[in-house]
C-alpha cells in the first residue's frame, strides 16, 4: 500500500466491525473513542496521517478538545455529511496517488476515484488493520524476549562507580 494518508469514513468503519456494529446512539460515542484509539495504536504503521470523517448531524454529547492523537477526527456541520468533506479532501489533494480513502459506500469510492485516488472497503481495512495488529504486537514480543530481565544489582551503583 502507497497511502501517505488514509481518510476514513468513520461510521462506515464502525458499521463494519463486529465490535461496533450493534452500538445503539448512545454507545456511538465510546465506539468513536475506542475506533480513534485502535487506529492510534495501529494505523500509524499503515500511513503517516490519518483522518477519521463522521457525520455531526447526529451527534450526541458535546464535542470539547481533541486528546493528543496522531489520528485527526473531524465531524461534518449539520449542513454537510462526512461524504461532501471526503469529497472535497480527495479532490483537493495534489498527490491523489498517495491518498487512500476508506469507505463501504460504492458510490463514495466511485466519486473519489474519479480523482485518482485509491479506495478500499470497511472489511479489507479491517483485516489490513488486524494485520498491522498483530505486526506490531509480534515486533514488540520479540523486543521484550531480547532484552534481559534486570537484576536487584542493575538498579545500585557499582562500588567504585559513585
Amino acid at each position: 500500500m502507497n497511502a501517505n494518508w488514509i481518510i476514513i469514513d468513520g461510521y462506515s468503519l464502525l458499521h463494519h466491525d463486529e465490535k461496533f456494529a450493534s452500538a445503539g446512539p448512545r454507545g456511538m460515542a465510546a465506539a468513536r473513542e475506542q475506533l480513534v484509539s485502535r487506529l492510534g495504536a495501529a494505523g500509524t504503521a499503515l500511513a503517516g496521517r490519518i483522518t477519521v470523517v463522521f457525520d455531526g448531524a447526529g451527534y450526541i454529547g458535546q464535542r470539547g478538545p481533541q486528546a493528543p492523537s496522531p489520528i485527526e477526527v473531524v465531524f461534518s456541520s449539520t449542513s454537510e455529511t462526512a461524504d461532501s468533506i471526503i469529497e472535497r479532501l480527495a479532490h483537493a489533494t495534489p498527490r491523489p496517488g498517495e491518498l487512500l480513502v476508506v469507505t463501504s459506500d460504492r458510490a463514495e469510492r466511485e466519486t473519489v476515484e474519479a480523482a485518482g485516488v485509491t479506495t478500499m472497503s470497511c472489511t479489507d481495512f479491517l483485516v489490513l488493520l488486524a494485520g498491522a495488529e498483530k505486526s506490531l504486537h509480534r515486533s514488540s514480543a520479540s523486543l521484550k524476549t531480547k532484552m534481559p530481565k534486570p537484576t536487584l544489582g542493575d538498579f545500585f551503583p557499582k562500588p567504585g562507580k559513585l
